[in-house]
This record gives C-alpha cells, structure tokens and sequence, in this order.
C-alpha cells in the first residue's frame, strides 16, 4: 500500500489503474497532468459509438470528434502503438499501465514518449495493462501482479553444478599401454609414443557452402498480435476521416519499432550503431552477427528440410555435408534467444562453394589437407577444417551433458574443474582434437587442456574480487562486459505466453554499467525513481547490501541508450537529440547483487602471476598422468575407444591406441668457459641439458673500450621494494653479488665490492601514497639512487611477490627515464630453505644474477663447440657455427598482444639481430602496429636498420640470413611467404645500397652477391606430447625436483654390481628428443618440418618445440636441424639448454618488455585518445574498420613521449662514460638524434625518425 502514483491524494496499490473508474476520486486522477487525454475518453465513451473498444470503434465521426475536442493528434496515436510494441517485447505487457497515448512534448505536459522509460529490472514495470474491449476499459485477463512486503523479494538460487570428477588413477613412472605400430614397421633404437590415432577411413567428398542470413524479428504472443491489430485499425479509421478521400497508408505503424531491438532481449548483439537503429525503425529486422546466436538458429534448423537427416556440421559461417543440399534458402524460422524470446529469421540462404575431394589412398589424401587448392580466408585448409567440424559437431551431440565446447575443438569437463572459493575463476579440464595431416597418412591429435573459467558467483562478489584482490585485471567493468548472466531475483509475470522466472528465461548479456543504484535514475509515469529506490519500495527488496556498486545493464550498452547521470560520462558516451532519444532502447539496470555470472564461460584476458602459477600448478601433470588422462578419460568420452563408434555416421573411422613412433637423440653441444683457477678453457659438464658455474669465468667480460672508466666504479646497488611486513634487511646481497662478479671475470675498482649501496624504498614514501607509479618511482630513484650509482648502474630489485604492475613500472622508469640496469627478483627465489636468512646465497643463485649483468654489459658468457672439441685446451675452442659464422647473420622475429584496459590496444613487434661471430651478442628494434595483427608490418624497416648495425660493427654486409620466426600459427604460413619473407629480401637490397656507400676499405663481401636466406617458424602452442615407452628412455629426477605426482614413481637401477631403489623417475624423454617422420607434414624440397625437445621439464610433461621451416636456402636439412639445437644451448641468460632457439627466445622477451611499456599509456585510458575517423566509419566491413583505426592507434602512440620520452624527463650525464661508437646505433650520429635518449650500452635508445626503440642485448 501507498500513495497511488496516478492519484497522490488517494491511498491504494502502486499498481497503476485499470481503469479510468477504479480510483474513488476520479475527480482528482491527474492523468499524467495530461486532462486533454482524459477529455478524449471521455469523449469516446459518450460518443454513441456500438463498442467500447476504441480498437473496434466503427463509428468514425464520434472519434474524430473525440480527436478534435481533446487536442490529440494522430502522431500520438502511433507513438501509443509504438510504446505498446516496446513493452509487450520486453514482458510488460500493452501500454505500461497508461492504456492511453501519450502526448508529445508540445502538446501536454506529460512525458514525450516511451524513450524516458527504461525498464528497472523485474522483466516489465510494475503497471498493470488496459484492456480495450466490451465498450468500456477494463481489467486486462491476467491476473494483477502484486508487489511483495518490505524485504520479501524472492532471489531464487541456480541449479546445482554437476558434482566433481576426480581425475583417473594412475601410478606408473611410465604408461605401460597397447601402442599402434602400424606406421613404424622398422623400429629404430629410440621409439618414443604420441598422442596421436590413426584415421583410418574419412569421406570421399564434402560439399561446402556459405552462409546467408536474412534479418531476424521478435515473435510476438496473440495478445500482442490482437492489440496491434486493434491499434492499427483505430490509427487507420482515425487517418481516413481527418485526411478525407485521400487514404494513407498504414504499413508503417506494424513496422517493428525500436523497442524491438534484439539488444534489448539481453542476447550479446554486436549492433549499436545508429545505422543499425534506422534500419530496424524502417522494419529491417537485425541482421544475425553473433556465432552463439547462429548456432542456436542450427539447432533450430536440425529437424527441418534439407538439414533433416543429412550428415553435415557447421561453424555458423560455413556448412560442410556429406551430401548436396535439394533446398537451398528456407523461410521464417522460428528460433529462442538466449533470455528464452521467441525470434523469426526470415529467411537462410546456403550458397554452394565448393566440393572437396579427399583420396581414399593414404598418402594421397594426406598430400590433399595441405593442398593451396582450397583454403580459408583465414589460411586453413578447408579440408581440415570440415573434418575437425564433424568430428566436433558429433562430440557435442553425444556428450553435451557432460562437456562444455569452447571455439571448435576443445571440450571441458563440466565436472572437470578445480577451484578456491576465495578466487574468482575455477580452473576446468579438458580435452582438445585436431585432425593433422601425416607424413603418410591423415591423423588426430588428442590432448589434455586446461583453462580458467569464470567462478559462478554473484556479480556483485565479482566485482568485489577484481577490486581487491585481483587489480591486476584492471576495472572491473571491462571483465564483466559480454558475460552472460542469470537474473536472481523473482520477477514479475505479465504475459501468459512468457514466465520470466523459468530457469531458461533468466539469461542475459552484460550489455554495461551505469551509476549507483541510488543515483541511476529513470522515468516511471512521468516522474523520476532511482533504482534502489524501485528495488527496495516498489518490489519489497531489502536494503541493498552493495549501494557503492553500479548498476548493471542486461540489455544495452549505455553508450547507446539516454539514462539519467551518466549517460554522456566517458569517451565514447554520445550526447542524443530528443529525435534521438526517440528512436533509442533504453538499458534495464539491475544492481549487481541481483545477477549471477552463468557457469562455464571461459577467461579470455591473459591470466595475472599468481593465476598462472596456479594453473601451472594444476596442468603440469606428470607424463604418465597426461598419457593416463587420455586413454582411460579422453577416448570413452570424445568416443574414440567405444563401439560403435559415433564417427562412423559421418564416414570416419578412427584409431584406439597411441602411436608408437621412431625417433633420434642429438648429443648436446660443449659449453665451455674460461677458467677460474688458470688461463685457458674448459668444458662445463652438461647434465640434462644443464650445467653449473664451478671454476668459471665468463667467456668475454667488459672492457675499457666498452666503458670509458673500466673498472667499474661502484658496487651493484641494492632497491628493497618489499612490502613492510618483510622480516630480512637485503643489503647484504649487492655486495655479495658484486664479490661473485669479480671471480667470474668482471672487474671492479679496489675495495669497491666491500661497499655496499642499499635503498629501502618502502621507508617513509607509502606512509600516505595508496601505491607506486611512474611518477613517484622516478622522483625516488632520481633523488636516493641514482646519484649513489656508478658508471654501469648496475641495480638489483627485491620484490615480495611476482607484480606485474610493479615490475612494469620498474622497467619503464629505470630503462626509459634513468638509464639504469635492472634485475628484479622476488624474495621468496632467494631465501634458503626452511630459513629467513639471505646471507647464505648459494653460489649458483649469485652466478644466475651475474650472468645477467655480464650480458647487459655487452660480455658473452659462454662459448657453444661441437660435441668432438677437446673438454679443455689453452686457447678458445672452435665454435660450433664456425661454418656460417664469417658471413652470417641471425634473427629473431615476434610479435604480442599486450591486454590492457584500453580497447584497440596496439601489438607489439619485435626484431632482434646478431652482430659478432658468435650469434652471442644481439641488437633490436620495436614497432607498435594494429593491434591483434600477427603479421609484422614494419619488419623490412626492422631489418634493414638491424642489417646496418651489422655493417657499422662488422664492417660488411653478411651474405646469409637466418630468421626464427616465433608466434606464427599454421594458418598464417601463407601471409608469411607473401608478405614476411618478401620484407626480408627488400630490406637485404636497402642494406646494400648502404654498404656499397660506406669506404671501400671498410666494406667487403657487399656487393653483388644475392641473399641466401633460410627462414624458419617456431611452433610453441601446439598439441603434439612425447611419452616413453619404457623407463630406461626416461631419466632420473635430479634431487629436490617436483614430480607432479601423488606418490614418487620409483625404479630399481642397477649400475653394473650396484643397485639403486626407490630412484625418482622425471618421466619424459631425454632433452636432445628428435622427431622428423610420420606426425610431420608432408615434406618438399625447400619445406619441411620437425619436432626437437631441447630442455629438461622440471615441471609436467615436456612440450617440444615444432619448427617449420618455409625457406630452406642452402643450408642441408641436417645442418638446420643441428643449428637449432645449437642455439639452444647459446642463450645467454641461463646455464640450461632452453624450450626453443634463442634467437626467438629474444624476441619474445623485447616483446614482452615493449607490453610493459606500452601499458605505462593504456592503463590510463578505456578508449583511445583518438576517435575514428569518416573514413573508417564508412567502410562496411567491421572487422576492417576496427583493424584501419587500430593501426592509427598505434602510430598515435607510437610519437607519444610514453613510448618515446621526452628529453627533459630523462636523466643524462656527458655520455654516460661510453666513447661514442658504443652509443651509435642504425648509423645515426650523436648530432642527428637531437630528440633521442642516449643511455647506456644494452639500454633502449629512442629515433622519432623510425619510431623505435634500439636495444642491445
């Protein structure tokens, strides 16, 4: 009860009247402050007309009688219509409780039209309806909703999740399973097993066809079809009387109207634009945009001709069958959205492409998956894709109720999921399957997945996780946007034909977000209410437990749509006109403690520190626990090991069992250092891959011609900037640091490593600041550090746990503004176990820090030499690339995609390049460029200034070039020969023209000799694992090493009369692990492909590196595979083999530090600080129109002192004690970078001329 909001001096109901005699003081109903509408029922009602239904009025003078006596115009009559369509889509029933039409603006002064109501969010406002029928307004039928009492309002609980599945017991150090041996008839001396089946029979021909959608419309109830045709009738009887014999026509007021925009139903449409607004108001529809919403109008389509019956599969974009369609477009289908909508496609349109023939000879058909004759837009081939489509489509038909599909061929357990309910995201299981061409036959890869799902909580904890503890992820808003949701709370019920409280019916789409519930504000009847207010007063909602949250809209952006404060808030937010305003939908905003994240929605942002750990902890599983989970839970449940099989409905047959397949061990190469105890070198011992520090010196130190005062003049600084509650001072770790530099060959001035220079950054500077950034971080360091520091600055960081953040600040402070070395380490790598001491360091952690700082001061810490060279003679060992090392260079290409809180964030692009005999010493350059582009844009002008360096140094131009190219998927080999491999070859006939202009006596080799160019892509994400047959192919797990295992895997070894038990087995393969047959792809003679497992993994189960090598040159098959190996073993920063070649392990990591740089922008931003321009806003393609303002982005940024700085903001000394050959680079002089940062050797140096940075590993 309450004061009625029509009549304020009468106490009843909120609900609004049903009729115009309900209310005992009619005399008072202020009608909306509108009596010329109440005078114009009155008017009907007394006219003489036969019925009270001004739907059914035949008596055409009294209305337009009416008409004229109360000043209504037709205009509004059709906006009455309008508004009814608008409610009765969204559940609320004809009218919203007025049951009369609204005036405009000018004519009365009630409110201008249904653009000021937005639906606060019970599904429909809290009117009842009017009924026009029987002569008079009554009742509508159904019933009335009631509002409940203060603190009643029902928030019904989700369906339970399916209960856990515990993963397969195992307890084996190594599978002992059936393998398939089919394909290895000659088992060589290694024979390793893969997870992989065999195909053994597939389809003989597909068809292919593309996909047309037509527009898509509302179904409408038969109440809502009655009154539109009761409504159009009046407006048309209405409009042939006042315009006399001239008839107009009527089409245009069943049009569907804007309130029937598919954002509004709360289904994640793409469409917001005012295009899209038009061409709905014009009774256009919407046209189908989102691949969720296509496959569920498949679903709809699976008991229809010419779908019925036919074995196909589909992406929503493409259709492959086994047969040819006998109809080709079919009309009004009838399909449900997401929120549980009935919705019309008026017509699908499949347009035959092509068919695909697939030989049933095996070799053959092998050959024919990656033929050019038929291929994607994307660069699949399209005959992988149509059989991955298939065996997906029947995985999901035959186990929906048990996996959850993700893209299209991974499958997680609904089940399968570990989780922390203090956490934010649940960690799923999974498998994943992709058909593979072999190098005989056609395969399929089977493997474990794991990923990061959303935790199905309510928004509002969510929303509080991401505050709190997970900042990481940046503002909230920008996770929460997109995902699907599940309406809580009780909602009240005003169309017979749909039940908003039916579990099916509560989904929606995070469209946006608005202001606090208290403060977001809208329009009932003419007079404004916040959203609490609605909540608590109007639905019986106790107090809301989070009034600090936003609102949360569940229909459309709010960028789109007119709400109270806020609506023009932030980039992007447009101002509307009222004509705008009319045609707009307006958002239903529901506080967020009313909204529950739906289950099994998939984290798609790059996982902070800590959640990495944390899934690493839960995917690095044990080889054997890997190989177990596939065969006892992967094959019942995608259906490969059952009978019968479900792939035989669509032609494939498919193996049971794991192949077993031949394989090769390369020797490691010799790493030999200088030695400690006396002049010469020696061989360090390899073990696994890996090896130590004892009795060395680095190869190559710094010298005087390197820095200008060598000896280094100060001690390595020491910067604490761990949080207060750290129990252990540091300072003693740059002292003890500087003491082990000096015995692996760095020198230091006398005395200096008995000193020692120690900032605690945290002492007095956050006693009243919330955090760190730039700014703060560079005042400190400007004023306490830097003037302590001598010419190396050589400075190492402390931190208490692994921050991105921080980190990210630490590098661009010190690298961009300071021109300070750094090496930041966290706390918990450098205590001693079971202690808190920190002066023991061992001298293995010491040597992993001094190595990095040799390399940063330009020194080599290793040499690499065949595996036959002496293990220790007088002089330096050959190097192993002493056959292409006089006339060579090497690169490394990649590219990332930094995430950020900024839409249309730019990619990072990466070239890194040798320039000394060795392949030791490597210089780069960076680019910014469209974001998400994985082609690199700008590598001809990276190249070219890389190659110049090498001439400046080595004084010719090199005849061979060797590219790693990371980060390139199979699809896009393609874009790479066309476009890549080009730039190189270009860039090659540049650096010529500038090697011949160089002194005849400085260059040689530079001529007229043509590039020999071998340009390999490295292959990290792929699928392809290793397991070993038995354990004598496996290794001992050295002391201390996590299994990954619940009980250790033990063997008993003997060693000629000895025998060992209980010996901890690591499980895979040894390092050096070599395949090039039977799972590679067809080979040619300048293509082909390998598998090499260079590492030791401490951790789970070993993921080779997979190198395709798309332009072979001169170099032998063989020398490339040995090469790469060798590379291995040549990166600088670590005494291990590593993953994969070091080249591309360069480049990765420059690309990774340019993220870091680039976020010191886009986290200050949502939206770019430019806007798109006319151009890109008309080209029609989206994708293309995002991809052309992306790449303004980038050059936007890419002149900002954020990514170049500006001069005065960097600290300089004469020099930096470097004679200036050293701090040359892309032969600029010092007097033609006025606006570059000239900072010390290893460190970035900034050109505005090619917008880069130049770095020097």
């Amino acid at each position: 009860m309450g004061n009625c909001p029509r009549c304020p001096s009468h106490i009843h109901t909120f609900d609004y009247h049903d009729t115009l005699d309900k209310c005992p003081k009619r005399s008072t109903i202020a009608a909306d402050n509108s009596p010329e509408l109440d005078k114009f029922w009155l008017a009907v009602k007394t006219s003489g007309s036969k019925s009270d239904d001004p739907g059914s009025l035949n008596d055409s003078r009294a209305i337009l009688q009416a008409l004229t006596n109360s000043k209504v115009e037709r205009g509004d009559l059709t906006k009455w219509k309008a508004e009814n369509a608008y409610r009765k889509v969204h559940g609320e029933g004809s009218d919203g409780g007025k049951g009369k039409p609204a005036l405009k603006s000018g004519s009365a002064t009630g409110p201008a039209s249904s653009s000021a109501r937005p639906r606060p969010g019970e599904g429909g406002s809290a009117a009842t309806k009017y009924s026009q029928s029987a002569g008079k307004s009554t009742p509508a039928t159904k019933k009335e909703p009631k509002v409940p009492a203060t603190g009643k309002l029902r928030r019904t609980p989700a369906p339970n999740l399916p209960s856990i599945e515990e993963e397969p017991e195992y307890s084996l150090a190594v599978l002992q399973c059936a393998l398939d041996k089919s394909l290895n008839p000659s088992p060589k001396k290694l024979n390793v097993a893969v997870n992989y089946v065999v195909v053994k029979d597939h389809p003989a021909k597909l068809y292919v066809y593309g996909i047309d959608y037509g527009n898509i419309h509302p179904m409408k109830t038969s109440k809502q079809i009655k009154e539109d045709e009761q409504a159009a009738a009046l407006v048309s009887q209405t409009e042939t009387l006042s315009l006399g014999a001239k008839s107009v026509q009527t089409g245009e007021v069943s049009k569907p109207t804007d309130g029937e925009r598919d954002e509004d139903d709360g289904d994640g449409g793409e469409s917001d634009g005012a295009g899209d607004s038009e061409s709905r108001a014009k009774g256009e529809g919407r046209k189908v945009s989102q691949r969720g919403e296509k496959m569920r109008i498949f679903g709809a389509l699976q008991t229809r001709a010419p779908l019925s019956g036919i074995k196909c599969a589909t992406d929503g974009a493409t259709l492959w069958s086994l047969e040819p369609l006998n109809m080709l477009t079919m009309t009004d289908v009838e399909y449900k959205k997401l929120s549980g909508r009935k919705y019309k496609l008026d017509c699908i349109t499949f347009n035959f492409l092509q068919d695909l023939d697939i030989p049933t000879d095996p070799a053959r058909a092998t050959k024919a998956l990656v033929s050019k004759d038929a291929v994607t837009e994307k660069g699949d081939s399209m005959r992988i894709t149509a059989l991955n489509a298939l065996i997906s489509q029947h995985v999901i038909h035959n186990t929906s109720d048990r996996i959850v599909p993700v893209g299209p061929n991974k499958f997680f357990l609904k089940g399968g999921r570990t989780y922390d309910p203090n956490d934010m995201l649940d960690i799923h299981r999974g498998y994943f399957t992709s058909i593979r061409p072999g190098s005989s036959r056609i395969l399929l890869n089977v493997n474990v997945a794991t990923s990061a799902f959303y935790r199905p909580v309510l928004v509002s904890e969510l929303y509080r996780l991401v505050k709190t503890t997970f900042n990481a992820y940046g503002k909230p808003e920008g996770l929460l946007k997109g995902l699907s949701v599940r309406i809580a709370h009780e909602r009240v019920k005003y169309d017979d034909e749909y039940d908003p409280n039916n579990e099916g019916n509560r989904h929606r789409t995070i469209a946006g977000f608005g202001d606090k519930p208290a403060e977001e504000i809208f329009e009932l009847d003419g007079k404004t209410i916040s959203v609490a207010r609605y909540f608590e007063q109007m639905l019986g909602a106790n107090k809301l437990a989070h009034p600090d949250l936003p609102c949360v809209s569940v229909t459309v952006a709010p960028k789109t749509a007119k709400h109270s404060k806020g609506g023009g808030k932030g980039k992007g937010k447009a101002n509307f006109s009222e004509e705008q305003d009319a045609k707009t939908p307006q958002p239903l905003w529901i506080p967020a403690e009313y909204l529950q994240i739906d289950p099994y929605q998939p984290f798609k942002k790059v996982l902070s520190g800590a959640h990495t750990d944390a899934m690493i902890n839960v995917a690095a599983r044990h080889p054997a626990k890997n190989q177990n989970l596939i065969i006892q839970e992967a094959f019942p449940l995608l259906g490969i090991d059952t009978t019968p099989s479900p792939f035989e409905k669509v032609g494939l047959t498919l193996g049971s069992q794991f192949l077993q397949i031949p394989a090769t061990n390369l020797v490691p190469p010799k790493v030999f250092y200088r030695n400690r105890r006396h002049d010469g070198c020696f061989s360090a011992n390899v073990t696994q891959a890996s090896w130590n520090l004892i009795d060395a010196r680095f190869y190559i130190t710094p010298s005087a011609s390197d820095f200008r005062d060598y000896p280094l003049r100060k001690p390595v600084g020491t910067l604490d900037m761990r949080s207060k509650s750290r129990q252990q001072k540091f300072d003693d770790i740059g002292k003890a640091l500087s003491k082990q530099m000096v015995t692996y060959g760095i020198k230091f001035d006398p005395g200096v490593v008995d000193q020692s220079i120690y900032l605690d950054a945290m002492a007095g500077l956050l006693e009243e600041t919330a955090g760190w950034n730039d700014i703060t971080l560079y005042e400190l360091l400007r004023k306490e550090l830097l003037p302590k520091l001598g010419n190396a600055k050589l400075v190492v960081v402390l931190l208490s746990t692994k921050d991105q953040y921080l980190y990210g600040c630490i590098k661009r402070v010190c690298d961009q503004w300071l021109g300070v070395h750094t090496l930041c380490i966290v706390e918990e790598k450098l205590r001693i176990r079971n202690t808190a001491n920190f002066k023991n360091i061992t001298p293995q952690q010491l040597g992993n820090l001094a190595l990095k700082f040799n390399m940063k001061l330009g020194g080599q810490n290793h040499q690499i030499a065949s595996d036959r060279a002496a293990d220790s003679s007088a002089f330096a060992p050959p190097s192993i690339f002493s056959s292409i090392s006089q006339d060579a260079i090497v690169f490394g290409a990649d590219v990332s995609h930094p995430s950020g809180g900024m839409s249309h964030t730019p990619s990072v692009a990466g070239v890194v390049a040798s320039y000394d005999k060795n392949f030791a010493l490597f210089s780069a350059s960076m680019r910014l460029q469209a974001g998400t582009q994985e082609t690199i844009e700008e590598l001809e002008d990276m190249a070219y200034h890389r190659l110049k360096y090498f001439v400046d140094h080595r004084g010719f131009l090199p005849h061979r070039i060797v590219v790693y190219r990371d980060g390139v998927g199979e699809d896009q080999f393609a874009k790479c020969r066309s476009s890549e491999i080009p730039q190189v070859y270009r860039a090659y006939e540049k650096a010529k023209a500038y090697a011949k202009s160089k002194a005849k006596a400085v260059v040689r080799q530079s001529n007229d000799r043509d590039l020999d160019l071998t340009f390999i892509v490295v292959g990290k994400r792929h699928h392809t694992r290793f397991y070993a047959c038995s354990e004598e192919d496996t290794y001992q797990a050295p002391n201390g090493q996590d299994t990954v295992v619940p009980q250790p895997f033990t063997k008993i070894h003997r060693e000629g009369n000895v025998t060992h038990h209980n010996v901890k087995l690591n499980g895979n393969l040894q390092p050096g692990l070599l395949v090039d047959d039977v799972i590679t792809r067809p080979s040619s003679d300048e293509t082909f492909d390998f598998f090499l497992q260079s590492h030791d993994a401490l951790k789970g189960t070993a993921r080779s590196a997979h190198y395709s090598v798309l332009e072979k040159g001169t170099l032998d098959v063989q020398q490339i595979k040995n090469l790469t190996h060798a590379f291995c073993y040549n990166y600088m920063r670590a005494t291990k083999g590593v993953s994969y070649a070091g080249p591309a392990y360069y480049a990765d990591r420059l690309c990774d530090r340019g993220a870091h740089y680039l976020r010191g922008y886009t986290s200050r931003f949502e939206q770019p600080e430019i806007e798109m321009n006319d151009g890109e806003k008309k080209i029609k393609d989206k994708r293309k129109a995002a991809r052309a303002f992306s790449k303004r982005v980038a050059e936007h940024i890419s002149g900002l002192p954020d990514w170049n700085p500006d001069d005065d903001r960097i600290y300089r000394e004469p020099n930096h004690g470097m004679s200036a050959s050293t701090t040359l680079c892309s032969g600029y002089s010092p007097d033609s970078w006025p606006e570059c940062m000239a900072v010390p050797r290893l460190l970035y140096h900034v050109y505005r001329t090619v917008r880069a940075w130049e770095l020097q590993f």
